[in-house]
């Protein structure tokens, strides 16, 4: 049955002449969120088919989605890596992530160990479960406590300060199109790292306003 919402590049709409009923509105709910939550094995199973069947499409895909190279290389890779078999809908695609590296076996282990804690008090986070997996145990909940970073932690702010600086003194127009995109192409591995960053991470990245970073 054909739900009577119809989803559009900027939102939903009812189709003309729909009546909706309530259970329907929740399944077209319950499906958006579910959409959302995979999207990337969606867009991850997507690219690995066409590379699959015409060669790599990276190309196309950026142009398609608007996401970065290094977003996409994530999602295809860890699609590829987590067999569809194995995956499970009611943990976080971040929780998959985690265990993309290990052989089949493992990543079943850990996966439904992980869903049989869910909504207990001992639920398994993704930065718990990530500990668990280097430790080769499950790790108790309050050992998995994340450190801030004036506890041992590298931080690059000096660095990213610096390139803060040298951006606000930047003036693009006294330099001609070939500089700038000498410029572009220099900056392109910092875009891919950040884009990876951000997917680990689980936000949406967004280009915002420089503010000034502050050393502590």
């Amino acid at each position: 049955m054909n739900s009577p919402f119809i989803v559009t590049a900027t939102g939903a709409i009812v189709a003309e002449g729909s009546d909706p009923t309530f259970e329907q509105w929740r399944e077209a709910t319950g499906c958006a969120l579910q959409a959302g939550r995979s999207i990337g094995w969606v867009i991850g199973d997507l690219i690995n088919y066409a590379e699959t069947r015409w060669g790599e499409k990276y190309k196309e895909a950026i142009e398609l989605t608007g996401l970065d190279y290094g977003t996409l290389r994530h999602y295809t890779s860890t699609a590829s890596r987590v067999p569809l078999c194995l995956r499970n809908h009611k943990l976080s695609y971040y929780h998959h992530v985690k265990v993309a590296g290990l052989k089949a076996p493992e990543q079943k282990r850990w996966l439904e160990l992980c869903d049989k804690k869910l909504g207990t008090p001992d639920e398994i986070g993704v930065r718990r479960l990530a500990k668990c997996i280097r430790q080769g145990k499950l790790v108790p909940k309050d050992e998995a406590v994340v450190i801030n970073q004036n506890r041992g932690i590298p931080n690059h702010l000096s660095q990213i300060t610096r390139l803060v600086a040298w951006w606000r003194n930047f003036d693009g127009e006294d330099r001609n199109k070939e500089q700038l995109e000498a410029l572009w192409a220099d900056f392109q591995p910092l875009f891919a790292a950040l884009g990876q960053i951000a997917v680990l991470c689980g936000y949406h990245l967004t280009v915002e306003p420089a503010e000034p970073i502050v050393q502590d």
